[in-house]
């Protein structure tokens, strides 16, 4: 059985320190970190994106087409991470911990609305907006 290395440990704990986060908003720190990161979440999953995709997992025709995916894939983490960051908000304002408010949950539920344009030119909800 390995017995625990203290010196290393304590080595190691020595070398932690602070770290100042500057923001323009009024919050408090504890916001302040959950904003940080949950942004910090958003580039890890982008970079991971970006290092995992291989030039034919793109399917596009040039390199114009592959900047556009790009950035959308981008536009589209930042409002994931909207989105979590709302709904753990949201489910820490609950009593219970319902599961129906994680992030692919609620885009199982968005998905759900429709729109269809009618012949006068305007929009109808096919599927109303649940509860959920």
């Amino acid at each position: 059985m390995r017995k625990e290395r203290e010196d290393v440990i304590e080595r190691e704990l020595q070398l932690c320190g602070y770290f100042a986060i500057v923001t323009s908003e009024k919050m408090t720190a504890s916001e302040a970190l959950n904003l940080y990161k949950s942004r910090d979440i958003s580039e890890k999953l982008f970079g991971s994106d970006k290092t995992f995709l291989g030039n034919r997992s793109f399917r596009v025709a040039s390199s114009q087409a592959a900047e556009a995916k790009i950035f959308i894939q981008f536009i589209a983490l930042i409002i994931r991470a909207r989105i979590y960051t709302l709904l753990r908000k949201r489910k820490a304002e609950m009593p219970g911990k319902p599961n129906y408010l994680s992030v692919p949950s609620a885009l199982k539920e968005l998905e759900k609305i429709e729109l269809i344009r009618q012949p006068n030119g305007n929009y109808k909800l096919d599927h109303a907006v649940t509860a959920t």
